[in-house]
């Protein structure tokens, strides 16, 4: 039996909603050489293969001032979980072999991997575009010594210019984002903001992330509600200045949260800003 095969037996009964398997060697080239010896310190050996999966979340476009990723449980160890188990069943399948699972926070660049992957094209906006879940999803790697093939070169989107022109920062500029002016990111900053970046969070009313460059996206129009079941479960939709003032009630409610990592302070800095 080939490991083609044996790879798709392994991942059969696996929580994957749907995967891909590619070569380390086509995003090898693009990873800088510390994130390299990381690769190989975290899985303990070369990495030969990377299996990409894409998880939906998309709930709908309902009001409120959360990111529509961070209103449900947070993702991290929802896709470690899930990762997890697929590990287990790969390492039955290939006991020779070592097997490391991902969620976001990888070396490895995940959009472009993903993308090779054939699970979609690559955004303007830097996200992966699904064919039937769009951009509202979330990427997990597993990371191999088994040495897996396949693999093509990256589709891109229509280049409408519609995420840059909508970018309330301005941060997309051809092939570049200027993460200084990406408003999600500056919702997660710590401390003070200047007074141009405070300006750029009222203009977006939003506390926590920023979805204009996907909501405006072309292919993302028309999609269902097809989020897999923990990510429909208990959504938050607004957090009020009620809601995140005090940091140990805050933690205590919200510690499971995606937009918990950075503690109360940036919420309630940026309702401030809202309500000012």
């Amino acid at each position: 039996m080939t490991d083609s095969l044996l790879l798709s037996r392994a991942l059969a009964g696996a929580p994957l909603p749907e995967w891909s398997a590619i070569s380390a060697g086509l995003v090898w080239p693009r990873m800088r050489p510390e994130k390299q010896a990381r690769a190989r310190a975290q899985l303990g050996g070369i990495p030969r293969g990377l299996i990409c999966a894409v998880f939906p979340y998309y709930t709908g476009t309902s009001g409120g001032n959360l990111s529509l990723y961070a209103r449900s449980v947070d993702y991290h160890p929802v896709l470690g979980q899930l990762l997890e188990l697929s590990c287990a069943s790969l390492r039955k399948a290939f006991p020779h072999h070592l097997f490391r699972g991902y969620a976001d926070i990888s070396p490895y660049p995940e959009v472009y991997a993903a993308a090779c992957a054939g699970l979609g094209v690559i955004g303007d906006h830097h996200l992966l575009l699904h064919p039937a879940w769009g951009s509202f999803v979330f990427i997990g790697l597993i990371a191999t010594t088994l040495e897996l093939s396949g693999g093509t070169v990256p589709g891109e989107c229509l280049h409408c210019g519609r995420c840059a022109s909508a970018c309330p920062g301005n941060a997309l500029s051809g092939s570049r984002l200027c993460v200084d002016r990406c408003l999600s990111r500056l919702t997660q900053k710590k401390g003070e903001l200047s007074a141009g970046e405070r300006e750029l969070v009222r203009s977006g009313r939003m506390i926590w992330g920023c979805d204009i460059c996907q909501l405006v996206c072309p292919l993302n129009r028309g999609l269902e509600a097809q989020a897999i079941p923990p990510f429909r479960q208990q959504l938050i939709h607004t957090l009020r200045l009620s809601d995140v003032a005090d940091p140990l009630l805050f933690q205590a409610q919200y510690g499971c949260r995606a937009f918990a990592w950075r503690g109360n302070e940036p919420l309630l800095r940026n309702l401030r800003l809202l309500d000012g």
